[in-house]
């Protein structure tokens, strides 16, 4: 298996798993939970929410990893709820910037909810894209696991 949690993720993702189930599989050890149940956790998420073309995949699977590393775990708990909602917009904002977008669609140039846009995707080679949008979501996912602020 690769080195880093990066070459990790994209390497599950070029092994034929959705770009959240990359990320979020490549993490699994990082924020306790098993791989298989991460990898069945993210597959609606991949091609921007169930093929939607929405929020991109890379970015669903890091939300994943820091909803299971930081999410809240009694109703009760609005520090934790609060925490949450901060480094989830933290992470947001940080792929955006080094992404430009975080929408397939904006990110790929096409609307992959129509068939055709699917198919003019996959002709134009926007999918080639993926596998670096998958190393930057992993990126974001290392840096703020490590952030001492948030355990």
């Amino acid at each position: 298996m690769a080195s880093t949690r990066q070459d990790q993720a994209v390497e599950l993702f070029k092994s034929g798993y959705n770009c959240a189930q990359a990320v979020a599989g490549a993490f699994a050890p990082d924020v306790e939970i098993d791989r298989d149940t991460a990898l069945r956790t993210a597959a609606a998420f991949g091609g921007g929410i169930g093929g939607t073309g929405k929020t991109c995949g890379a970015l669903s699977g890091l939300l994943i990893v820091l909803g299971c590393k930081y999410g809240r775990r009694e109703p009760a708990d609005m520090q934790s709820k609060a925490e949450m909602v901060n480094i989830s917009q933290q992470a947001i904002k940080i792929f955006i910037e080094q992404t430009g977008a975080r929408d397939c669609r904006d990110l790929l140039g096409f609307d992959l909810a129509a068939k055709e846009g699917k198919a003019a995707a996959s002709k134009d080679n926007a999918f080639d894209v993926c596998p670096d949008l998958v190393r930057t979501a992993a990126e974001i996912a290392e840096k703020l696991l490590q952030d001492d602020q948030h355990e």
